[in-house]
């Protein structure tokens, strides 16, 4: 002790230190054993904590010979750590309702099982007493359903059983366990197995982008097109014995007034091509854009459309393509390999194309003239359809067709008569044309355009494909055990930040495919990534949402 009656009289080095002391406390929370989430196999885990009792009770054997030593764990050992596993399990979850059944209070989340205690576990105490079931069978322990490690349990049960249905695995687990919420836990295990993925899986899908501006903007007759081929057809040749060869059909839809224009190609060449695009050219004028798909749509199809695949498949053809719109100002755009749905407008044209041709030929075989001349029929026929669904009234307008924005009528109505007699102070046909064709673009604002604002199918957002998910890629003509893998490189989002293509690493290099042909694997890792979406776009009901913003 230091007696200090001034602190002046001391000097610097006499006066006396204050330290300060601390005391800290570590505080664990064992309630759950991190070794229950290092190991994803619950066999495993079972094993090592089998290993572990042994080692806990040969330290505790003072007499060596007494002591087990073996390579793999004993039937004993697996149903000691069992046990522990359940005792652990029951304890972190169900303790609320232990304490209650020790004290002989109703529990309240699983009082219709009546559960009693048995060497320390929570056991299903039910109606089957007087039953000759096992007394395992009888009173089942009771699991909590959302658990990691219950979950992983039942997978190893649903694995050893040969991959069988929730409704088998539910029979198979309650012989020894009552698992609580068994419907949802069971479905989600099987769900998240891989090998029953593999043979039942899911493909992804997104919320329907919105149209493009070329679909909603006015623009002339075939200013917008898209491009496909249709065919093969036979063609009958001119002489004697001669077999019959392989005619194709190319295919021209207007995107903003849905006109289809046919143009025969006698083969798959690229003259031929190259031909039929001059062609519609010279009948159609210049187009400004220029929509096709990458020819791929053909791969694994039938065996016939493989030399149409080869076609686009050659750099003469793309070199020639490009030579053609480039020198014209033709903007030319490409929709994703195997994304035909990208492409529906000018898929549905060659759909209603082949329709009418397996009517009207059947089995008959034509010549080129004679062909040309049928497609120039069915270009008729296709271009006069109403654009929308045709009122019932008798004092409504005529419904609107493609042939009202190419000859301001229908092509396949009867001419109307002229006016050429009429003085021109009553009637000018130049602003009588004009006219009409003002009216045909009101009318096709009005009535057809807002037909295109409803959604008919993928109306609710998705969780976005992220990079590095391992992924199935669709393949038509293969079963769902053969598709190939693949592991997402890019992901391509639209305007509205909604992924839709992406780019993927396979085996063979890398692929551009759209999501609806890819199937996410339910793994940890797609889990994970998943899980970074925001949760609010799982599932969103888009038109409800869009209505509440507003």
């Amino acid at each position: 002790m230091y007696e200090i009656d001034s602190p002046e009289k001391l000097a610097d080095e006499d006066i006396p230190e204050l330290k300060c002391v601390s005391a800290v406390q570590a505080v664990v929370n064992m309630d759950v054993l991190p070794i229950f989430f290092k190991y994803e196999s619950f066999r495993k885990l079972q094993r090592v904590l089998a290993y572990i009792l042994r080692f806990y009770k040969n330290c505790r054997e003072k007499v060596k010979m007494n002591r087990v030593i073996q390579r793999y764990p004993t039937v004993e050992e697996l149903r000691s750590a069992m046990t522990t596993i359940v005792r652990v399990l029951q304890f972190q979850s169900l303790a609320d309702e232990i304490e209650r059944v020790k004290a002989g209070k109703p529990c309240k989340h699983i009082g219709n099982l009546c559960p009693i205690i048995n060497n320390g576990l929570l056991r299903a105490g039910g109606r089957l007493r007087h039953s000759s079931l096992t007394d395992e069978g009888k009173y089942q322990l009771i699991l909590p359903g959302h658990n990691m490690v219950v979950q992983n349990f039942i997978m190893a049960i649903h694995r050893e059983n040969l991959h069988v249905g929730p409704s088998a695995l539910m029979a198979i687990v309650r012989r020894q366990f009552w698992v609580l919420n068994p419907r949802s836990t069971f479905r989600k295990v099987t769900r998240n197995c891989v090998t029953c993925f593999k043979c039942k899986p899911i493909t992804a899908n997104q919320f329907m982008g919105d149209l493009p501006a070329s679909r909603c903007d006015r623009a002339l007759a075939f200013q917008k097109v898209g491009v496909d081929f249709a065919g093969p057809i036979f063609i009958k040749q001119t002489g004697r014995k001669t077999a019959p060869v392989k005619g194709y059909i190319c295919v021209f839809v207007c995107l903003v007034t849905k006109g289809i224009h046919l143009e025969a190609v006698e083969n798959l060449s690229t003259e031929a091509f190259m031909s039929a695009l001059v062609r519609f050219v010279s009948r159609r004028g210049l187009p400004e854009e220029v929509y096709s798909d990458h020819g791929t749509n053909f791969v694994g199809a039938k065996h016939e459309l493989h030399e149409l695949c080869e076609l686009f498949r050659q750099q003469l053809t793309e070199k020639k393509i490009f030579e053609f719109c480039h020198s014209r100002q033709i903007r030319r755009r490409m929709i994703p390999p195997n994304a035909p749905h990208m492409g529906g407008l000018w898929e549905a044209g060659v759909k209603s194309t082949k329709t009418i041709l397996r009517k009207v030929c059947q089995s008959a075989l034509l010549t080129m003239s004679e062909f040309s001349t049928l497609l120039f029929q069915i270009k008729a026929l296709l271009n006069s359809r109403p654009l929308y669904a045709s009122s019932d009234g008798p004092a409504d307008l005529e419904p609107l067709t493609p042939g009202h924005f190419l000859i301001d009528r229908p092509l396949n109505a009867i001419p109307e008569p002229t006016y050429d007699e009429i003085p021109s102070n009553r009637l000018s046909r130049w602003q009588y044309v004009q006219h009409l064709r003002e009216m045909f673009w009101k009318r096709w604002s009005r009535e057809y355009l807002v037909e295109l604002q409803v959604r008919g199918k993928w109306t609710r957002k998705h969780a976005n494909l992220r990079k590095g998910m391992i992924v199935l890629i669709k393949e038509d003509n293969l079963p769902p055990q053969l598709w190939k893998m693949g592991k997402v490189e890019n992901t391509y989002p639209g305007l509205d930040n909604m992924v839709r293509t992406v780019e993927l690493r396979t085996k063979a290099g890398l692929l551009m495919r759209p999501i609806h042909k890819l199937a996410p694997l339910p793994i940890l890792d797609n889990l994970q990534a998943y899980e970074t979406e925001i949760d609010e776009s799982r599932g969103e009901n888009v038109r409800a949402n869009r209505f509440s913003s507003m």
